[in-house]
């Protein structure tokens, strides 16, 4: 039996998204639609209810979310995982912020400073985060109607957790199949 997905957009937009690859001293963007979603899952064992970042390859603008339901993540992560969401005030463009994930650290920047404080408040709050000293100061904008509530309890998971869970990840994809010339399984 197949498991049953519904998600619902808490938060949405289009936000440029800085390439690792390239030169240090040029900067190369490409435009991505970044969304946090809640995904509420039945299966035969239960249901559970998820909260994840993710984002999508535009090639055309979305006119309604609906299209983008039919679409699939080109990434996504738990939002229990983010560390920290943070302006990026030592670059010229103030308009940029970076989120960083246990797996994968992005910089990104908005149309608008209103979007900026969109996005940053918007997933510290979700996150349960401490804004850093000069975050403190930003403020929901009052034309996106009312901030979320926070949905991940307690902060972040540890980096001991994350390590363990890595780590028990790793044992697991060498014991389903990966072995020694001689037979015997690698131990970590």
């Amino acid at each position: 039996m197949s498991s049953l997905q519904k998600r619902h957009f808490i938060m949405h937009g289009e936000l440029g998204r800085q390439k690792k690859r390239g030169s240090k001293f040029t900067k190369s963007w490409t435009r991505r639609f970044f969304t946090v979603e809640k995904v509420d899952t039945l299966s035969r064992y239960g249901s559970t209810t998820s909260y994840r970042l993710c984002y999508y390859n535009v090639k055309k603008s979305f006119s309604e979310l609906s299209e983008l339901l039919a679409c699939t993540p080109r990434f996504w992560a738990p939002l229990d995982e983010v560390v920290s969401v943070s302006s990026r005030d030592q670059d010229k463009d103030h308009r940029c912020f970076s989120i960083h994930h246990y797996t994968q650290n992005f910089t990104l920047r908005a149309d608008s400073l209103g979007e900026r404080n969109y996005w940053i408040v918007g997933l510290l709050t979700l996150c349960g985060l401490e804004p850093t000293e000069n975050d403190r100061n930003l403020q929901w904008p009052s034309d996106r109607g009312p901030c979320p509530d926070q949905v991940v309890h307690g902060g972040t998971i540890s980096e001991v957790l994350a390590r363990e869970r890595r780590i028990s990840q790793e044992r697991l994809d060498l014991d389903s199949g990966s072995s020694d010339e001689g037979g015997q399984m690698r131990i970590l």
